[in-house]
């Protein structure tokens, strides 16, 4: 299975030759696969559709992936791919069911990782975010603005660069040239950037889950009074809290 991940490991190995790069947005999904394989740090498992969400759950969190192939039992077809977006809206039925559970702010609930976090400055050129993302395995990079606050967040399933590129006969040879400012402009556009992309730690976890499935995101940027990053916040780490001490989360 090729995840997002696997494709900017890949892109960057490309990038390292600009002929090679060309000979890249040739290739289909097929041909990279059985090239880069061996490199793919995801391995392939996919769950039945008779399989309870908890069992999706453990194979998120094993693969560190945000998606998981569902297969029929009966035929091994594909059915469906589920992720945490998925687990998201079920942890929304959940706390209109135990609302007061859910009323538990982050801080007191501890959670989200707010060690070693990296943002970038919306001057930077996506390929460097890129590879920010790949050598440091970050799953998000807040962007700043001039102040230090957090006005975006740029995530690695996002490549709306290749079709904000102006050289639309090598879009991906382009993205050196694009910065994450320009990654905003065209979310916004497209109004897939019509959401909040922060919380505080004084909010609920309920607040902030249905923040996070109303902008369609699995993490959020938890941000100080001026708007300075301090964490990250995923459906994973919600997990965590709702189900402690189960390792399969």
């Amino acid at each position: 299975m090729m995840t997002t991940q696997d494709f900017i490991h890949t892109l960057r190995k490309y990038q390292e030759n600009p002929s090679a790069i060309y000979n890249f947005e040739l290739k289909s999904i097929e041909e990279i696969i059985n090239l880069e394989i061996h490199n793919f740090g995801t391995e392939f498992q996919s769950i039945d559709a008779e399989d309870s969400v908890h069992q999706l759950c453990a194979v998120l969190a094993r693969l560190e992936t945000d998606h998981a192939p569902v297969i029929d039992p009966d035929n091994g077809s594909l059915v469906a791919m589920l992720g945490y977006m998925d687990i998201l809206h079920l942890l929304i039925q959940l706390g209109n069911r135990f609302p007061s559970f859910f009323e538990t702010t982050l801080e007191a609930a501890s959670i989200g990782n707010f060690r070693n976090i990296v943002t970038a400055p919306r001057t930077t050129n996506v390929a460097a975010a890129l590879a920010t993302i790949d050598s440091r395995d970050l799953s998000c990079l807040p962007i700043t603005d001039e102040t230090g606050r957090i006005i975006g967040l740029y995530q690695p399933k996002d490549v709306s660069f290749i079709h904000k590129t102006s050289n639309t006969e090598v879009p991906i040879a382009s993205v050196s040239t694009l910065l994450l400012d320009d990654v905003l402009s065209h979310q916004q556009a497209t109004h897939s950037m019509s959401y909040s992309c922060i919380c505080s730690l004084n909010e609920s976890i309920k607040v902030v889950i249905e923040r996070m499935a109303n902008s369609r995101l699995t993490q959020i940027a938890c941000v100080d009074q001026a708007g300075a990053c301090l964490g990250i916040i995923r459906v994973k780490d919600i997990l965590s809290f709702i189900f402690p001490g189960d390792n399969a989360m």
